[in-house]
């Protein structure tokens, strides 16, 4: 009997120890699986970080780009402005309220799609941000789905074989990839939507400032046509009346040759005073014309620029605020993922500690009972 006692003592112990290998085993895949999923989520971590880095230089240089394209833009087109101030002679009366009328609709024009352009870019920020806020928590409720299933197999895994328990991982883990690879594409599709509509904005621009300057290149060639054909009516007009004035003096002439000497020098002095005055007259006619040009192409001129640089400034202006919006947005996404992975190590301590306390009371109650058997006096 003592015998007998004996050995199911010794086939107990070695059924105990074949367990307690078996617990080990399974508990080192645990363990080596969770490393492996932690290293993948810090690869996948540190790949995010690497493709905002890159993004954010792109960027950078795209911004510095830009600048540089409208600074010679601008400048090209006030280059181009005092070519054609310098080449122009002469101008009307009256051109100065007809150009200032037209700069005031073209600035009323140009502020009215500026504001226009402006609730779009608002529109499509807040179009990209929602559809972030939503892809984000879209992943977080997946990942979050993914966990607990993840634990719940590996609980039932744990009262199966071995080998069961690796098929288990390898199915965990072929999941959590391929979830990861369909929250990489998400996000692959996302910025390639959010890069398409900053072109599609930036083109919207350039369109605008290019039909804007085509326009006002027009009106102003058309204002100078007009100058050119007035003049010449005036310039017409005024030989017409010259040409009257000397054939109604040769009529004269003629009416009156047969009057005396007197008569003919009175109409003669007449005449050339009449020809003085009508000369002074339209000399001075020309160069209050010409001074009435002057002023007011120094006035457009003064006004070009003025608004050549209020835009200038306010398209630096807008691409600071841009670029710190942007900026700011990394440095928010950043603090997110790092939270993330801080609570993630902390779950995961969580897990493994509990996991622990789990394996030492069952192992406590293995042996427990075990001596139990062994001993039937002896008391828990």
């Amino acid at each position: 009997h003592n015998e007998e006692k004996h050995n199911q003592a010794e086939s107990y112990q070695s059924r105990l120890n074949d367990q307690e290998k078996s617990f080990k085993e399974v508990e080192r895949q645990l363990k080596k699986s969770l490393e492996l999923s932690q290293r993948r989520h810090e690869n996948v971590l540190d790949s995010e970080r690497n493709q905002n880095a890159e993004m954010l230089k792109d960027m950078r240089e795209e911004h510095r780009h830009q600048v540089r394209e409208l600074r010679e833009k601008y400048n090209l087109g006030l280059e181009k402005e005092r070519k054609k101030s310098t080449l122009s002679g002469e101008a009307f009366v009256g051109i100065n309220d007809k150009l200032g009328k037209e700069h005031a609709r073209n600035d009323q024009k140009t502020n009215r799609l500026i504001s226009k352009n402006n609730r779009e870019i608002n529109k499509i920020k807040s179009q990209k941000n929602q559809e972030i806020a939503n892809q984000r928590e879209a992943d977080k409720r997946a990942y979050d789905a993914l966990i607990t299933e993840r634990t719940n197999m590996v609980k039932e895994f744990n009262r199966i074989h071995g080998e069961e328990i690796v098929a288990a991982h390898k199915r965990a883990n072929q999941r959590i990839d391929s979830n990861m690879q369909l929250v990489q594409e998400k996000q692959n599709m996302l910025e390639s939507k959010n890069t398409r509509d900053q072109a599609r904005q930036r083109e919207k621009l350039l369109q605008f400032d290019g039909e804007n300057k085509a326009i006002n290149d027009f009106r102003f060639e058309s204002l100078k046509e007009n100058f050119s054909q007035q003049l010449s009516r005036i310039e017409s007009l005024h030989k017409s009346q010259r040409d009257s004035i000397k054939k109604s003096y040769e009529n004269s002439l003629l009416d009156e040759r047969y009057r005396n000497e007197f008569q003919r020098g009175e109409l003669a002095k007449s005449y050339e005073a009449k020809i003085d005055k009508l000369n002074e007259n339209h000399k001075k006619e020309v160069n209050q014309m010409k001074a009435d040009f002057s002023m007011a192409m120094g006035q457009l001129k003064e006004g070009l620029a003025k608004r050549i640089s209020e835009i200038e400034q306010k398209s630096q202006r807008m691409q600071n605020e841009r670029e710190f919006a942007h900026r700011s947005q990394l440095e928010r996404k950043d603090s997110h993922y790092q939270e993330k992975i801080d609570e993630l190590r902390y779950q995961h301590e969580v897990e493994s500690q509990e996991r622990d306390r789990k394996y030492k009371r069952n192992m406590s109650e293995l042996i427990r009972s075990g001596q139990k058997v062994i001993d039937p006096k002896f008391k828990v």
